[in-house]
């Protein structure tokens, strides 16, 4: 069976690909993380979510500073008659000369210090959502990894089907040439040797069948590492099942610290009640202490430069550095927010208990989706270990079958019927297999694990 494999592969690869390459589901998993377009689109994304929270965290922790530069230079070519200027002949003081005239600015813009916590609660919200988007990186990295996952036990699934189909037509071939030879020497009926050609040509029509869904799922695989249509790739990881090596509690215990929807509700709840906060705080006259700003100016004049200090708000005139304590309360008496801007405030707290409630039900649907599932799988690990033990039992029936064909007169019927035993309980396995490994890969998404098996 080793050499029947690897003679198809060959053959495959030789008709619808160039060079061979072969990899394992590691070594495609790591190929992906590497050149998946989604991935890479992922990556982009976080970083612009990289960059609005440091903006955030500028915007909080630091004053604007700005720098500035300015350069004018003007000639007085004449005066008006009749005017003031009139009286002032050409050179004389406050005729421009062209001489240029700069100037130098350094800006500390206003800064606030202190509002009882509104503007820290801002920046808490767009550290929690940040935390959160580079979670959900993660999430999107894991579940690209289980797309590939799935891709390549899917090819692996068709490439194994095509060998069990492949090893039924090598059989069936045989069958017939043992019909012919006994049709000739009279030992079986003309129409014997039709009906067993007959099984040949439908196992050689299935074999096709089987080679086409087998390349195809090899295409899906390299679009999804985004390589070449050319490049043929051989599977070496196995299609087995391994046993789930969490239990009920266990499961649960990471579903509620990691799975995607438990964080998002999570963060929701947490910026709805920071967002209730400022709207509580909105309504109160608190003061704000603010840093008035400063601007350091240099300018060149005809005779020298001068610097000017100058605060940003200040009224006391150059030089002057300032802390303001301000109080400033409007009053929503009756408007868009209701009464006393009551209606803000409500509406605060109601998005708080919606995300509250949208928790507990994320926590009860999850306990009873994971309790469902891993039940399932458990009873899948049964069957397909009955199934095993069926599938092996065919496989030596047909052995022992096929090793009589040589030494006395073997049944034609009995053989066919132990083949196609023995095909279909290959098949079944294989397949049960594979929709072991996709739940098994839904559940591990939706709790948030990484995959396990290898």
């Amino acid at each position: 069976m080793r050499i029947i494999r690897v003679a198809l592969l060959m053959m495959i690869s030789e008709t619808a690909f160039g060079a061979i390459q072969e990899y394992s589901l590691k070594q495609v998993l790591d190929l992906a993380n590497k050149q998946n377009l989604d991935l890479v689109s992922a990556n982009q994304s976080f970083e612009l979510d990289t960059i609005i929270y440091n903006n955030a965290w500028r915007t909080f922790f630091l004053p604007s500073v700005n720098l500035s530069t300015n350069s004018t230079s003007g000639l007085t070519l004449g005066n008006y008659p009749g005017t003031p200027a009139s009286a002032n002949p050409v050179g004389a003081s406050g005729r421009r000369t062209g001489y240029p005239l700069s100037s130098v600015t350094l800006a500390v813009g206003s800064y606030t210090l202190f509002n009882f916590f509104k503007d820290r609660i801002n920046y808490d919200n767009a550290r929690l959502s940040f935390e959160r988007a580079h979670q959900s990186l993660e999430e999107n990295r894991r579940s690209i990894n289980f797309r590939i996952i799935a891709a390549y036990f899917q090819a692996r699934l068709n490439q194994e089907k095509l060998d069990a189909a492949e090893r039924s037509l090598q059989i069936a071939k045989t069958i017939v040439r043992l019909v012919r030879s006994r049709v000739a020497i009279g030992q079986a009926p003309a129409d014997e040797l039709s009906s067993v050609e007959v099984d040949a040509n439908e196992a050689s029509l299935q074999v096709n069948t089987l080679k086409s869904d087998y390349e195809s799922s090899l295409l899906s695989l390299n679009a999804l590492l985004n390589q070449s249509s050319e490049t043929q790739i051989r599977l070496s990881t196995p299609l087995n099942y391994h046993p789930m090596k969490l239990n009920y509690n266990q499961a649960y215990a990471w579903f509620k610290d990691h799975a995607p929807g438990i964080r998002g509700s999570k963060l929701a709840q947490q910026l709805a009640q920071g967002n209730l906060e400022i709207a509580e705080k909105n309504r109160m006259p608190l003061p704000t202490i603010s840093f008035s700003g400063l601007t350091v100016t240099y300018g060149n004049t005809y005779v020298g430069g001068t610097n000017s200090y100058q605060g940003a708000s200040s009224s006391a005139g150059n030089g002057t550095l300032e802390l303001q304590a301000a109080v400033s309360l409007t009053l929503p008496i009756l408007g868009p927010g209701g009464f006393l801007g009551e209606d803000n405030a409500r509406s605060a707290r109601i998005n708080v208990n919606q995300a509250e409630i949208r928790l507990q039900q994320t926590m009860i649907n999850g306990d009873l989706q994971i309790r469902a599932v891993v039940f399932q799988l458990q009873q899948l690990e049964s069957r397909l270990k009955t199934q095993k033990e069926n599938f092996e039992s065919s496989a030596k029936l047909l052995e022992k079958i096929i090793s009589n064909i040589s030494t006395q007169k073997a049944n034609r019927l009995e053989l066919r019927d132990a083949l196609e035993r023995a095909r279909n309980n290959e098949i079944d396995l294989l397949q049960n297999t594979y929709g072991y490994i996709i739940q098994k890969i839904q559940f591990y998404e939706s709790i948030g694990k990484d995959w396990e098996d290898e």
